[in-house]
Order: C-alpha cells, then sequence, then structure tokens
C-alpha cells in the first residue's frame, strides 16, 4: 500500500507529491505553454485517432486530465490498464454512426461559442491597435490564411518561407512569449514572403504600424484555438469571421446592402440545382456576381467536390467567376478557393473587385448564376447645411403667416424659392449616386429597353442584370428581397420574367435566417431554355429543429446528440401553384404565392360563397397620420394595430368595418370614429355578419398578408376573399343577434369598468393629496421575490393548452401546455419593452399592471409581485397604475428598450393613508369591478362558443 499520493501532469512529466504544489505547478508558464503546444497537437488528430488514444473526441476533457491525474497503486494500474483495454476494444468497435452522432454532439455544443469567440477577438483587436471592423479583419485574414495554408499542405505550391510562413511555427513563438521577436518576424519575412509568393493577391495586407507583437501573440493563439471550434461547427469560418467582424457595424452593413446567406440555405439551393460534371470532365460556368465572402462559389465548389472524385480543377477553376465590391472578401473567397481546389484563382479575371452594376462582363453569359444581391443601402444623409436650410425654410414658413410688410413678405418668398431651388438640386446629385438602371452598365441599360424595363433602386437593376447574364439553357438562382415578387414597383420586370424564361419556383425563406437584418426574402429558380414558364410552384422554406434535448450513451460517454432549436434539416411545402395565364392575368403579376392559395371552402347547407368585393363599398382611406390618435378624446381612432386610441374629430359617421392594412391581422367595427391612413374602410349590407365571421376566423386576413419588414394586406385580396353567407336575410339576422347578445354585454361592462377604474384612481389620487399618509417603499409591502417554475421566451408559446400566456400586461398572447405561476392572487407588471426614454402611453406595457388569479404563464419581461396579506391587492394596483411613468422612469434604456431592475421598483415610494377606512370605503367599488368582469368573461365565452358554431356551420371544409 503505497503511502503517499502524488499528482502527475502527463503534458510537462512532473510528479508533485503535494496538491498546492502541483496547482503552483499549473500556473507556470513553462505549463501554459506546453498546454498550448498538446492542444494544437491534439487539434490535428483525426476523429478515429482520438478516439483510439484517448477514448472521447473532446479536446478539453483530454487536456484536463492529462493535467492532473493521481498516481494510484500497481495493482489498480493493471486494473484500470485492463478497463482502458476494454474500453480501447469498444472504441474500435464503434461504428460511423456512432462517430457521427459523437461529432454532432460537438457541433450542436460550439455554435454559439464560435460567434462568441469572433467578437471576443474583434473587440480585443480593436482595442489594441488593429482597428475596427474591416481593418481588423485584414490582419485576422493574414494569420488564418497561413494556418489554412499549412493545413492543406500548400506551402510549398506556393513557394512560402519555411519555418518563418509555418503557422505552428508562428504559435511556437507565441507560445514562448517572444512578442518581439514575433512581430519582427511577422512585419519582416513573413510579409517579404508572400509579397514574393503567387500567393500575395490572396493573402498580402498591410499591418497597422500600432499594432505590437503582444497583440499578435493573442491572434496567433486564439486563431489556434477558433480553427478548432470551427472544425465541429460545419460553417465556412471566413464567411462567418466577415459576418460576424462587419455585423458588429449595423450602420455598415444597411450601407452595403449586403447580407449573407447562411450555409444550410446554401446547401439546400445547391441540391435544387444538383449541378454535375459534363462528359467531357468540365464542369458547367458559374458566375456570383454580388459574391461577398464566398458562400455561394465556395458552395458550388464544395458540392462537385463531395459529389465526385478526382476533379480536374486545374482546367476548370476558371469556368466559377466570383466578383464584390470590397476587395478583402474577394481575397478571403480566393484563399478558400485554393485551399478547396490547390489551384490558384486567377485574380485579374475570375475573381476580383468589380461594381456589378456597372461592368459589362466581356459580354459573357453564364450557365449557372446564384446570388444574393445587395438590396437597401441608399440611404440619404442629410448634410449640416442641408438641415439648417430645412429650419430656415420652416422658420421663414412660419414667420409668413403674421407678416404684413409686402417687400419683407416678396424677400421671404425669394429666399424660399432659392432653398427649394438648391434641394432640388441636391436630389439630382443624390440620384446620381443611387443605383438605378439608367445609372447601371450598357449591357442593363439594353435589356431594360429592349424590354422597355425601369428601375430605381438596386432590386430592379440586380434582377435585370440576373436575367440578361444566364446563358441558354442555364439555370439563375436568386435571393431577392420579398417585395420584388409582388411590390407594384417591379410589376413590368415580373412580367417580363414570367414571359421570356421558364420560372420553375418560388420559396419564401422565414425571415430569422439572416442575421444583422429582418428583411423578407424568397428564392427564385428560372431557366433561359426555349420552353416558357408553364406553372410556377409556390413553397414555403421550412427550417427544421429539433424539439428536445437527446441524449446517448456511446463508446461509455453520455453524448448530447440532438439540441433543442439546433438547425436539423432544411423542406419546402408547397403552398400553392399558378399557371403562366394566372399571373399574367394578375393585375400587377404579382409572383407571390398567397395570391394564389386556392384554398377550397365547402359552405354548409343555405350558404353560399361570395367575394367581398362584389358585397361592399370601400370608402375612401382617411389621409390621417396614426399621430393624430391621442389619449383622450371623444371618439375612438384606429391605426393598423390592434390598440384604439381616441380624438375629438369623427371623420366616419356610418357603421362600418375598419380593417388594417399593416402589421397585425386586425378587424373592428365602428358607426362614429376616426382612423389612420393604414385602413381600409368597408361597408356592406351585413357588417356585423362579416365582422363577426372574420373576427372568429383571423386567418382570412392573416393569409393575405405579406411583406420583406412590415407586411401588408392588399385591396385585391380583401376584394377577392370568398366568404361564406347565408343565403337568406332571416339566418343573417339570426346569427346577428345571437351574437350581438355577448358582444354587447362584453363591451359594455368593459365601458362601465372604465369608469369605475378611473373613479378609483381619482379617489386614490385624491388621497394622497389630502389625507394624512405613511411614504413607504413598495418593497415592505411585497412578499419575497416570485420566482417562476420555468423560464420560457415568447417564441415557446405551443398554443396546446388552457394556461394564459403573458408576455406582456394586456390580453393574454395564447394559452400554453404548461403554468409557470400559481398563485391565489397576484400583480404582473411588465418591466421591458418601451419607446425611449420620457415616452409615456396607456399603449406601452412598459410599467403596466394587471391582476391575475391561479395557474398562468408569464415570460422574463414581466415581474410577478405577491403582496402581503396585510396589504390590500386592489389598492396597491391601482396606486400603481396611477404612478405608471414614475415606473417606467425607473427603466435603463438600450436602443429605446427599456429594462427596469427589481431593486429599483421595490425602493419606488408610495403614499398609504394611515387611516385605514379609507382604503376599506373603496371595498365596494372593487367588488363591483369584479362582478362586472366576471360577467365579461361569461359574455366572451358565449360569444366565442357561438362563434365557433357559426364557423362550423357556414364551413364544411377549409383547404
Amino acid at each position: 500500500m503505497l503511502k503517499n499520493k502524488n499528482y502527475i501532469c502527463e503534458i510537462c512529466k512532473t510528479k508533485p507529491d503535494q496538491l498546492s504544489h502541483h496547482k503552483t505547478h499549473l500556473e507556470t508558464l513553462k505549463h501554459k505553454d506546453k498546454k498550448e503546444l498538446f492542444e494544437l497537437k491534439l487539434s490535428k488528430l483525426s476523429l478515429d485517432e482520438l478516439l483510439k488514444l484517448y477514448n472521447t473526441i473532446d479536446i478539453s476533457v483530454i487536456v484536463n486530465e492529462n493535467e492532473t491525474n493521481t498516481y494510484i497503486s500497481i495493482d489498480s494500474n493493471k486494473k484500470l490498464n485492463n478497463n482502458n483495454k476494454e474500453i480501447n476494444n469498444n472504441s474500435k468497435e464503434m461504428s460511423d454512426d456512432d462517430k457521427h452522432k459523437i461529432e454532432q454532439s460537438n457541433n450542436v455544443s460550439n455554435k454559439e461559442a464560435l460567434k462568441d469567440k469572433i467578437h471576443e477577438i474583434h473587440n480585443y483587436l480593436r482595442n489594441n491597435g488593429a482597428g475596427y471592423g474591416m481593418n481588423a479583419l485584414k490582419v485576422f485574414n493574414l494569420l488564418y490564411g497561413l494556418k489554412k495554408i499549412e493545413e492543406n499542405k500548400l506551402l510549398d505550391k506556393v513557394n512560402l518561407k519555411r519555418p518563418d510562413c509555418e503557422f505552428s511555427y508562428l504559435l511556437e513563438k507565441a507560445n514562448e512569449n517572444k512578442e518581439s521577436e514575433l512581430g519582427i518576424l511577422i512585419r519582416k519575412n513573413v510579409l517579404d514572403s508572400i509579397n514574393d509568393s503567387p500567393i500575395k493577391n490572396l493573402l498580402f495586407y498591410e499591418i497597422p504600424k500600432t499594432m505590437t507583437g503582444k497583440t499578435f501573440s493573442y491572434l496567433i493563439k486564439e486563431i489556434n484555438k477558433i480553427t478548432i471550434i470551427e472544425k465541429t461547427c460545419n460553417v465556412l469560418l471566413s464567411g462567418k469571421i466577415y459576418e460576424y467582424f462587419i455585423g458588429r457595424d449595423l450602420s455598415a452593413i444597411s450601407e452595403l446592402g449586403a447580407y449573407f446567406t447562411d450555409r444550410h440555405i446554401v446547401d439546400y439551393i445547391y441540391k435544387k440545382l444538383n449541378p454535375e460534371i459534363n462528359n467531357d470532365g468540365s464542369i458547367d460556368s458559374m458566375i456570383d456576381m454580388f459574391g461577398g465572402s464566398g458562400g455561394f462559389t465556395t458552395g458550388y465548389i464544395n458540392y462537385l467536390n463531395n459529389k465526385y472524385d478526382n476533379i480536374n480543377w486545374i482546367d476548370n477553376l476558371n469556368k466559377i467567376y466570383h466578383f464584390d465590391m470590397n476587395e478583402d472578401v474577394v481575397k478571403s473567397a480566393g484563399l478558400e478557393f485554393f485551399c478547396l481546389t490547390g489551384i490558384l484563382p486567377n485574380m485579374n479575371d475570375n475573381l476580383k473587385y468589380k461594381n456589378s452594376f456597372t461592368d459589362e462582363f466581356n459580354d459573357k453569359k453564364f450557365m449557372n448564376v446564384i446570388t444574393n444581391p445587395p438590396y437597401g443601402g441608399d440611404k440619404v444623409v442629410q448634410s449640416d447645411a442641408q438641415i439648417k436650410r430645412k429650419k430656415i425654410k420652416e422658420y421663414i414658413k412660419k414667420e409668413l403667416l403674421i407678416l404684413k410688410d409686402e417687400l419683407q413678405i416678396k424677400i421671404r418668398l425669394r429666399q424660399i424659392k432659392k432653398i427649394e431651388d438648391q434641394e432640388k438640386q441636391d436630389k439630382k446629385d443624390s440620384d446620381k449616386t443611387k443605383v438605378s438602371v439608367n445609372m447601371c452598365s450598357q449591357r442593363i441599360i439594353k435589356y431594360a429597353k429592349d424590354n422597355k424595363l425601369t428601375g430605381n433602386d438596386k432590386e430592379s437593376s440586380s434582377l435585370i442584370l440576373i436575367m440578361d447574364l444566364v446563358d441558354v439553357n442555364g439555370t439563375a438562382i436568386g435571393v431577392l428581397k420579398e417585395g420584388v415578387f409582388f411590390n407594384k414597383t417591379y410589376k413590368d420586370i415580373r412580367k417580363c420574367l414570367v414571359e421570356n424564361f421558364n420560372v420553375r419556383e418560388i420559396i419564401s425563406v422565414p425571415q430569422d435566417q439572416f442575421e444583422n437584418t429582418s428583411t423578407k426574402t424568397s428564392i427564385v429558380i428560372f431557366d433561359n431554355t426555349k420552353e416558357k414558364t408553364t406553372k410556377v410552384i409556390f413553397s414555403n422554406l421550412v427550417v427544421e429543429r429539433y424539439t428536445e434535448d437527446k441524449f446517448e450513451e456511446i463508446g461509455g460517454e453520455i453524448v448530447l446528440i440532438e439540441n433543442k432549436n439546433d438547425v436539423c434539416g432544411i423542406s419546402n411545402i408547397v403552398i400553392s401553384e399558378a399557371t403562366k395565364d394566372e399571373i399574367l392575368k394578375n393585375y400587377i403579376c404579382s409572383l407571390n404565392g398567397k395570391d394564389y392559395n386556392k384554398r377550397e371552402i365547402v359552405v354548409g347547407e343555405g350558404y353560399e360563397l361570395v367575394k367581398l368585393g362584389d358585397i361592399c363599398t370601400f370608402l375612401p382611406k382617411s389621409k390621417r397620420n396614426a399621430s393624430f390618435g391621442q389619449l383622450n378624446g371623444k371618439y375612438n381612432f384606429y391605426t393598423s394595430s390592434d390598440k384604439i386610441q381616441k380624438c375629438d374629430i369623427a371623420d366616419y359617421n356610418e357603421e362600418s368595418i375598419i380593417i388594417g392594412d399593416g402589421g397585425v391581422a386586425n378587424i373592428k367595427i365602428d358607426n362614429i370614429f376616426s382612423c389612420s391612413d393604414h385602413n381600409y374602410i368597408i361597408n356592406t349590407k351585413y357588417n356585423k355578419y362579416i365582422y363577426y365571421l372574420i373576427s372568429g376566423n383571423m386567418n382570412f386576413l392573416i393569409d393575405g398578408f405579406s411583406g420583406s419588414v412590415l407586411k401588408n394586406l392588399s385591396k385585391t385580396y380583401l376584394q377577392n376573399l370568398q366568404i361564406p353567407i347565408p343565403k337568406t336575410k332571416e339566418k343573417i339576422k339570426e346569427w346577428v343577434d345571437k351574437l350581438s347578445k355577448p358582444y354587447d354585454k362584453k363591451n359594455k361592462n368593459q365601458e362601465f369598468i372604465m369608469k369605475l377604474e378611473e373613479q378609483i384612481k381619482n379617489k386614490i389620487k385624491n388621497i394622497e393629496d389630502n389625507e394624512d399618509c405613511d411614504e413607504v417603499e413598495l418593497g415592505s409591502l411585497i412578499d419575497s421575490k416570485i420566482m417562476p417554475k420555468f423560464t420560457v421566451n415568447t417564441n415557446e408559446l405551443d398554443n396546446n393548452g388552457s394556461y394564459p400566456f403573458y408576455n406582456k400586461v394586456g390580453e393574454p398572447l395564447g394559452y400554453h401546455s404548461n403554468y409557470n405561476y400559481d398563485l391565489e392572487e397576484c400583480i404582473l407588471i411588465t418591466k421591458d419593452g418601451g419607446s425611449g426614454p420620457k415616452i409615456y402611453g396607456d399603449n406601452i406595457a412598459l410599467g403596466a399592471v394587471k391582476i391575475i388569479k391561479g395557474k398562468f404563464v408569464a415570460t422574463y419581461a414581466n415581474f410577478v409581485l405577491k403582496v402581503s396579506k396585510s396589504s390590500n391587492l386592489n389598492y396597491i394596483y391601482y396606486l400603481l397604475k396611477n404612478i405608471k411613468n414614475q415606473i417606467m422612469d425607473l427603466a435603463n434604456y438600450s436602443v429605446k428598450i427599456g429594462h427596469i431592475q427589481y431593486d429599483k421598483l421595490m425602493k419606488i415610494k408610495i403614499r398609504l393613508p394611515k387611516d385605514k377606512k379609507l382604503i376599506k370605503e373603496l371595498d365596494s367599488l372593487f367588488q363591483e369591478i369584479e362582478k362586472l368582469q366576471t360577467e365579461m368573461k361569461e359574455a366572451e365565452l358565449e360569444y366565442k362558443k357561438l362563434i365557433k358554431e357559426l364557423s362550423e356551420e357556414a364551413i364544411l371544409t377549409n383547404k
């Protein structure tokens, strides 16, 4: 039996006999350097080699186990050795499927780590002399490129000097902390060698003079770590680096108008295209004229490499063309080309800096045009002089209202004319800098002229270019801003596309698939064949995600083989089809699949399908802005949201249906009201029936919304909307009478409640102002902080249960299958939200309160307050309603979104009357409101029950 226990560091071969000595050793510079080298060696091993040697592929586990190993007896060692033999035998028998599961396990745990690490490196470089955004990216690319070249065994192919240009040699210097030597080595030897090498055009970057050897050392070590993460992430690291470095500056992204296509969408597109090698071994030409960091061009190479062995890239690489207006990302793409094929691309022809909107492309055409063109990014920023002129103009206009002297008036009008002339000139100058068809290349101008097309933005210019570039029998696939497919602006271009090409598919992409933007996009696939469009298939792209965590034991280890919410596949669901004739007959030649949704509605006995446009009149739209609405007023004022505001002028004085044309689907009915210009005002003989039917079946409206960012509902959609109507007036009246009873009861009670609540708030204000009160902190009236059983996000609502789900104070967002709070009664207060500091309103949820009883679900954006038994919950609730603005002022704001801290909320001062009878006297009002609320809920349940009965009677099937 051993008397002492030894602690072995297998990395450094040390054997201290005390734990404290071993811990001291782990903090030494010598150990840390050797640990870095050990990690580098491990990163170069294959999956099979790691499993064979260490029974795991998790490098962090291997390092930890080798850093600290406890010396045990010979007998125990024999047992351990025997166990290890068994484990190693198991690993040898591990199937390829098991190895893949282990690999995927690392994949799902490292995706966010990659993004975090890139941001961490970027911040360090910015703070240590390497610059911001693109400048920092250049420094990164130089060293990352050397690592890629060494890993692909291509150093000698481009005559880079050994060992100076070996990344492993630079890492060794960094680990030895030879920072000064490292700085000189990179600035002199490495840059000189690259400058004399054929790879100069891909890898040579100027290094900022402010960068120190210490920064080089840090960056080299971090690049070594980040490429270990890359191995398990299935991403094109060069693209992600560009995306995250430049994506930190959202204004730069917006100005570029460039957004990055994720890898799984690239893979999906190439499965659709399915490119093949020709019988003579050649590949079809391919171009991405807005190539960015190379998602589509390198994706093309990757797809072919995975599909075919021994492609002759010497002859074929010059068939792939990649252009962009950013020279540095073109170089990044070129490096990927080199590493994937072993052939240096032609940087003077195939890959180069190019403004594709103005270039003629030597009149070439291409068999495959695959691209994600830029959009937006042409916003005009007013100069200081323009802002001043605008202020002067506004001042003069106000002054003219009161001026009497005719000479002064003439002088002022002359000055306004001078300012307006300058504004017109500024606009002309600004228009020259924007992308428009008339400012593009001669080939774009000619194509537009030949086909009678016009366009004043990047979207129209890029689609015209795509059509002109695709060769006979070639295919084009573009990821385009969704507005291109249905906005009136692009009607003629769509008509040209459908008539002159074979448009096969339009696939709508989920809005969250592009980081740094919420713009909606769709994929268009068309061929330049003799046969033109016959039928277009419209689909929704479905990004499939794991719904739960799944674990398995493989090789003696627990492996997470499916991680909840990770992407597990891509598919598409067909939503509609349209023939060429149907598209051309559409008055805007829409390529929006929703416009051709031939939903088959089978109506019940006694009902008939009618188009809404055949039984209604559209009143003129309002000309008022949404800002016309106020908190108080005589009449309701409707915007395109669910919120109802007030005003003192009624623009409409007859019963009408109000349908919002943007944002979220909504419908209202009123007889004396005003509204904003974002509403359709409809009159029919059956207003109430149509309102009840549509409000109970909101998919009638939801299905019609389309848009890139803000979704819109078209008048054409509403006119063509088919709805079931009873054949007899008696049946219509029967349903209107049935439904009006609970509907009117609910609204009447709601009005009573609002009046009573106002009465209570005024009484509480009077108590605070005129009675003797104690000033106490809110926290003294609240039990300990109530924590949820589990946290939940808004997007996790499943609408598959009975528990009300609150993402903010207001009506439940839906109903969930589980609850995270169960309280007899409590106050819900929204802590996150708002529109910026000092912006108040009942329409803002931040600081709003609500009494809730029983089981419910609330997101992290809310606090749940349990009032102590010695306090009156109702009184505190209304008191908090009175000081909503004061609560909102507690928020810290980030990009106009406020966040209230719990501790700050608990310290807010409130005034309570010393005479508790004053609170008790309000109990009768509290009870009356509770009674009205109970009746209102009953009426609402009855209303929903009747709506369901109407829907089932009127609509038998709705496919």
